[in-house]
C-alpha cells in the first residue's frame, strides 16, 4: 500500500521545509513514523507522526512524497486527513480522503486554497 501526497503552493513558493501527517478518522490515531502503525497521538513520540514532504527537483513550488508501507492490515476501510504543516507549525492544507483496501494507492493531490 502507498499513500501518496503530491501539493502545489498557490505562489509556486520554492525552499520551503514542510512536513504532512496523516489521521484515520475513526479512531483520531496518526501515522506513527517509527512504528509504521497508527497510535495514540499521546504515544508517539513528538516528531515520529511528521513526514518530510520534499519538493520536486523538476517543479518550483510543487512538494511530493510517496508513503510507502507494507502494513496493509493497518490501513482500513474508511476516511483519513493528511494535514499539511510548514517548519513552523502554520497549517497550510488540511485534506479528508476515502480510502478502500481494494485501492492500490491513494492520492492525496492538493493545492493551497
Amino acid at each position: 500500500m502507498s499513500l501518496v501526497v503530491d501539493f502545489a503552493h498557490s505562489a509556486g513558493t520554492s525552499g520551503l521545509t514542510i512536513y504532512y501527517t496523516v489521521e484515520k478518522s475513526a479512531d483520531g490515531k496518526y501515522w506513527d513514523t517509527s512504528t509504521d502503525t497508527f497510535r495514540t497521538k499521546g504515544d508517539i513520540t513528538p516528531g515520529d507522526e511528521e513526514i518530510s514532504l520534499p519538493e520536486d527537483g523538476d517543479e518550483a513550488g510543487r512538494y511530493l512524497d510517496t508513503l510507502v508501507t507494507s502494513v496493509a492490515a493497518q490501513w482500513t476501510d474508511g476516511n483519513y486527513s493528511c494535514i499539511i504543516r510548514n517548519d513552523s507549525g502554520d497549517v497550510l492544507l488540511a485534506i479528508h480522503k476515502k480510502y478502500l483496501k481494494t485501492q492500490e494507492e491513494v492520492f492525496f493531490r492538493l493545492n493551497e486554497i
